[in-house]
């Protein structure tokens, strides 16, 4: 687990620290590669849930060219919808 946060929060120190506990705890060269395939998968993953946003952003774009209050007003709207549906 340690290993794992370490790769997601990118931590040079931990990184070289707790791949080589596991080591000492038994930790196989298997192990330590699905715990980079996990870690790359969380980073990855936080990535394409938040570009929803951008797509939200530019759908609404589309629909208010050539009224810039209008497309104001509506972005506000969508940021602040989204923060209350969290």
């Amino acid at each position: 687990m340690a290993v794992a946060v370490a790769l997601t929060t990118q931590c040079p120190y931990c990184i070289d620290i707790h791949p080589k506990a596991a080591r000492e705890a038994g930790a196989t060269d298997q192990m330590l590669g699905e715990t980079e395939t996990v870690a790359a998968a969380m980073r990855a993953g936080a990535a394409i849930t938040h570009a929803t946003h951008l797509f939200n952003v530019l759908r609404i774009r589309r629909a208010t060219i050539g009224n810039p209050l209008l497309m104001q007003r509506d972005c506000v709207y969508l940021l602040l919808e989204g923060a209350t549906s969290r």
